[in-house]
């Protein structure tokens, strides 16, 4: 049982109660309001039944800090990210734990339109709650979002196509069906009812057969699964056909002029960085999460960010945030322009991404003790080594207790050998998972 939250630049996260209460979020609200100088907050949550509460004492953190308080109610992640940066609001917090289980939640703070770095949210968590005049509450509506991706990618773009949209029961089923019906596509909804999670919420882990099976009956030209901040998107082909994770950012890039500046994380399918060559692109190689792939981007002037792994795709002239909702308009509109990948050069390089449980400290032990036994390796985040026939990676995860391991190569079979191989490797330096 996790006994402590998760504190990460992905957020904190922890299962409710027994690991993140409302103490410990009234705590690190205030905390997060004295770190800003009691500079105004925009607060939303997701459709967990416990956000509820944990916003309420988020706000109220907020406010004993003396920090002015706008409560957005329920929205996206993405949606918090873009009002803070449209209204030019100091900070943001968004009560989610994303695409963990149910059981979950969390805080995702956001200082300046974007997550805050390792240091930075150092700071914040060290930062002493102390007593300030009280700000004052007023309610917020973050829905322009929506509009606001219309104007962006262009009315009508999804003109004559039907989509099959999975929601999860997260917060995208209340304003991303109208959305998508302004782009010009039908939408055929399921999962719609908020807050009841009848598949895995993280769309990349779950089967969606149900999704699948829609698509397939009623003939749609695509069909799409969000987790239950609206963050993340799983895109499915009209086949039926759920397409890998990578997917998301490979079409993104479709969109991006030649000799551009990207920032890609290790974590990322050798598919998209073929793109990447194909259209003559500078990539910068990030670690993994979306405050890192920020950092990376404003450091080198990219024009686009992304995850493959978490099909995560991160636009900094809409916002600094990985924006499930604005990538499935993109993809909407590059399949009206015919300008979507082949899903066969996906199949030539098959990702395998899996987990084991590990407490953070064995994970750290696993971690030296293979940059020992391979020198040569990437060590941007976690361990990445690259062989003949493909790639591994280990890593340790910022938001769950557990040793992430990915593996890449020219067919499925090739890519579970490596993985088989990289778990003997870790049973043979003397620890078991």
């Amino acid at each position: 049982m996790l006994k402590h939250p998760l504190e990460s630049i992905s957020g904190i996260r922890g299962i409710y109660p027994d690991s993140l209460d409302i103490h410990y979020v009234f705590l690190t609200s205030c905390k997060f309001g004295r770190y800003l100088d009691g500079r105004e907050v925009a607060v939303g949550m997701d459709t967990r039944q416990s956000s509820v509460l944990l916003k309420k004492a988020a706000i109220s953190g907020l406010l004993y800090s003396g920090s002015s308080v706008i409560d957005l109610g329920i929205t996206t992640t993405p949606e918090v990210f873009r009002y803070t940066k449209k209204h030019g609001i100091k900070g943001g917090i968004m009560i989610t734990a994303s695409h963990n289980p149910k059981e979950w939640n969390g805080i995702k703070f956001i200082v300046d339109a974007r997550g805050p770095t390792e240091d930075k949210l150092q700071k914040i968590i060290e930062t002493e709650c102390t007593y300030s005049n009280a700000g004052e509450l007023k309610k917020g509506d973050s829905s322009e979002y929506y509009s606001d991706i219309v104007d962006f990618i262009g009315k009508d773009s999804a003109r004559d196509l039907v989509l099959a949209l999975d929601a999860g029961g997260g917060s995208v089923v209340y304003n991303a069906p109208a959305m998508f019906n302004e782009l010009g596509a039908k939408v055929i909804l399921i999962n719609g009812s908020p807050g009841i999670f009848s598949r895995v919420i993280d769309p990349t882990q779950d089967s969606l057969q149900n999704l699948s099976n829609i698509v397939k009956k009623t003939k749609c030209n695509i069909g799409f699964a969000f987790d239950c901040d609206g963050d993340r998107l799983q895109v499915v082909d009209s086949e039926g056909d759920k397409l890998p994770p990578d997917f998301t950012l490979a079409a993104a890039l479709q969109n991006v002029p030649p000799y551009s500046r990207v920032a890609i994380s290790v974590d990322t399918s050798e598919a998209v960085m073929q793109i990447a060559r194909e259209r003559k692109l500078h990539v910068y190689i990030s670690p993994v999460g979306e405050a890192n792939v920020v950092d990376t981007m404003l450091k080198n002037d990219c024009v686009l960010g992304g995850e493959g792994s978490s099909a995560g795709v991160i636009d900094p002239s809409f916002s600094f945030c990985r924006d499930g909702l604005l990538a499935a308009a993109h993809i909407l509109k590059n399949f009206n322009q015919k300008k979507l990948p082949a899903k066969e050069l996906f199949a030539q390089h098959y990702t395998i991404r899996t987990k084991i449980q590990f407490d953070r400290n064995t994970a750290f032990m696993v971690l030296k003790n293979l940059k020992k036994k391979y020198p040569d390796a990437i060590t941007v985040d976690g361990v990445k080594i690259v062989l003949r026939n493909g790639w591994c990676l280990i890593r340790p995860s910022r938001t769950e207790d557990v040793l992430r391991l990915s593996a890449e190569s020219d067919s499925k079979e090739q890519a579970e050998m490596i993985l088989d191989n990289i778990k003997h490797e870790i049973a043979s330096i003397g620890v078991s998972s």
